[in-house]
């Protein structure tokens, strides 16, 4: 319980001031007693006891006086008690709202791809090329390397390609043979047809007598396989080529207009 100093004094006066007038203390045989005895503690007491009528008065405007100011003085705030699930409420609303205050870096907005599909020409020509391995057998001598192509409208590109050997270089990449340099970036193969080669070694033992061209999304590159009768299928190698390997196709693919 809180402790009031000026309440507490106030009652005291008042409580001494109801005291004079019923006569209390006078009532009270030890108080009495020591009133009488010669001394100042005994003429305090007789002074208390039998107080003048300006002192009662006195007395009691004072203990209304510290009752009606203890009553005016505002309220002390309660003591606040620690709640921790409100406390991490709080947290959470404090860190939700400074993640909301983070911006991402503003980049470089890319061309929408119906953009760029209409940036791509009717017709076009390129130069396509031989890698293996997924590297580039730049040293290797050509005696054709021509590429066209035909827009047909909404990123669908229509190619045709021819490469011929010339003389293969002594040292190259080595692994699965790709044609590449294609205009355009494959988004999705329609069609790949057949193509035309000599000098490329099949595995004629195995029934193994056509070429297949794979078409590898988000590149511009399409793999070549040989394949048989019986659906078996294997990559096309550099120990597949010759002096005079020629190759050449078609096919239509689906592009977002992204060139390399």
């Amino acid at each position: 319980m809180r402790f009031r100093g000026k309440l507490v004094a106030g009652v005291t006066v008042l409580l001494l001031w109801g005291a004079q007038l019923m006569g209390a203390l006078e009532r009270i045989d030890f108080v009495v007693t020591r009133s009488s005895d010669p001394g100042w503690l005994g003429s305090t007491f007789h002074w208390l006891i039998n107080m003048p009528g300006w002192a009662q008065v006195a007395l009691l405007f004072l203990g209304l006086g510290f009752t009606y100011w203890d009553q005016r003085r505002p309220p002390r705030p309660a003591p606040v008690v620690p709640n921790p699930a409100h406390e991490l409420g709080q947290l959470i609303k404090d860190l939700r709202s400074d993640f909301r205050e983070v911006r991402p870096p503003v980049l470089a907005t890319p061309p929408a791809p119906s953009r760029l599909i209409a940036e791509i020409p009717a017709h076009g020509t390129f130069t396509p090329g031989i890698a293996c391995g997924g590297v580039s057998r730049k040293h290797d001598a050509y005696s054709e390397s021509s590429g066209d192509y035909i827009h047909r409208g909404q990123g669908v590109i229509e190619v045709y390609f021819r490469i011929a050997l010339s003389k293969l270089a002594e040292v190259g990449p080595t692994g699965a043979l790709t044609i590449v340099g294609l205009p355009y970036q494959v988004e999705r193969e329609i069609e790949a047809r057949v193509p035309s080669f000599q000098g490329i070694h099949l595995d004629e033992a195995i029934g193994r007598n056509r070429l297949i061209l794979r078409l590898i999304p988000h590149s511009t590159a399409v793999a070549v396989y040989e394949a048989g009768g019986d659906l078996l299928m294997s990559a096309v190698t550099d120990a597949d080529l010759s002096d005079h390997s020629e190759i050449s196709g078609s096919f239509v693919y689906e592009t977002l207009g992204i060139s390399f």
